[in-house]
C-alpha cells in the first residue's frame, strides 16, 4: 500500500495506486469502504512519518529522541549512580539486594572522585506511584498491600546512607530497570557532550546491565561498568554479568583502574 522512507530528516510517503483489500485472503471488504480505510492508513503512516524520532529508529519514547548527535572527539565523561536507594540495600526491603551494601563504599569513593575531577554524577534512580500503575507487571505484587516499593516521597526511595545528591547534580527517576526507558537521561548526556559513560550502583544483572546496554545501542563511545562499585546477589551472579557485557564492547574496570585512567587523562590534556 505505501512505502515509507526517512531521509536526512524529511520524511517521504511514496503511495501506490490502491491495493484492492477485497482481494486478500480472509478479507472481505465493501468496495465503497476502501476510499475510507485508506485514507485512515494516510492518516496513520503522517503520524508516524512526522513523530518518527530519525532514519533508521523506532524509539518508542519521545523522551530519549537524541537532539544532538554524539561527537566521536568529544572527551566529557559522566558518572551514573543507579539505584543506591534504601529499598534497594536495605535488609528489611522485599528488594533488597544481597551483597548490595557491600558496594556502598566504593561507590562513595568514585562519586567523590568524580566531584574532586570534573566528572559530572548523575544520579539515576527509581521512583513509583504509590498504586504501583507504572511498575513492572512482575513487580505489581508489591504493591498489593499499599507498601509498595521505591515510592516517591518514602524513606524506601531516599538515596541510603552516606549518599547524598549535591544540589547542583541531576536526578534522573526511573521506572524501568534502563535507566534510558522513557527518561530524559539520554537528552541530558548528549546536551553535556558526554561520549563516555561510566556506570555503578546495584544490582548488576538488572539495572546496570540494561542501562548498559541501551548506552551501547545508543552509540556512546565508551560505556563502563565499575566492577567492585556494582554488586549482585551473589559473586557467581556478578562475574558472569560482567562476563556478558564485556561481550558487547563494556569495559568493567575497577574503582582503581577507572579512577588512574582519568588522571592520566587529565594529565596527559594539561601537558597540551
Amino acid at each position: 500500500f505505501c512505502h515509507h522512507e526517512c531521509r536526512a530528516g524529511k520524511c517521504k510517503l511514496i503511495l501506490s495506486h490502491t491495493v484492492a483489500y477485497k482481494h486478500l485472503p480472509g478479507i472481505q471488504i465493501p468496495s465503497q469502504h476502501v476510499p475510507n480505510i485508506a485514507a485512515g492508513f494516510i492518516r496513520t503512516l503522517l503520524f508516524v512519518a512526522l513523530t518518527r524520532p530519525y532514519p533508521g529508529s523506532w524509539v518508542s519514547c519521545p523522551r530519549t529522541i537524541p537532539l544532538t548527535p554524539i561527537m566521536a572527539e568529544s572527551v566529557s565523561q559522566a558518572l551514573l549512580v543507579v539505584d543506591m536507594q534504601n529499598d534497594f540495600l536495605l535488609p528489611s526491603s522485599p528488594v533488597c539486594v544481597a551483597g548490595g551494601m557491600d558496594a556502598v563504599p566504593a561507590v562513595m569513593q568514585a562519586v567523590q572522585f568524580a566531584r574532586e575531577n570534573g566528572v559530572p554524577v548523575i544520579w539515576v534512580l527509581r521512583a513509583h506511584h504509590h498504586l504501583g500503575v507504572d511498575v513492572e507487571i512482575s513487580r505489581k505484587g508489591h504493591f498489593s498491600d499499599g507498601a509498595g516499593v521505591c515510592v516517591y516521597g518514602t524513606p524506601g526511595a531516599s538515596l541510603v546512607a552516606g549518599l547524598q545528591a549535591d544540589p547542583q547534580e541531576i536526578v534522573i527517576h526511573k521506572q524501568r530497570f534502563s535507566g534510558f526507558m522513557c527518561t530524559e537521561l539520554d537528552l541530558v548526556l548528549r546536551r553535556l557532550g558526554v561520549t563516555r559513560v561510566t556506570i555503578c550502583g546495584v544490582q548488576t544483572p538488572n539495572c546496570i546491565r540494561a542501562t548498559a546496554f541501551d548506552a551501547v545501542a545508543l552509540g556512546y563511545a565508551q560505556v563502563e561498568v565499575l566492577s567492585d562499585a556494582t554488586a549482585s546477589a551473589s559473586k557467581a551472579v556478578q562475574a558472569a554479568n560482567l562476563y556478558d557485557l564485556r561481550q558487547v564492547g563494556v569495559s568493567t574496570p575497577s574503582l582503581e583502574e577507572w579512577a588512574s585512567g582519568i588522571v592520566a587523562q587529565v594529565a596527559a590534556h594539561s601537558a597540551i
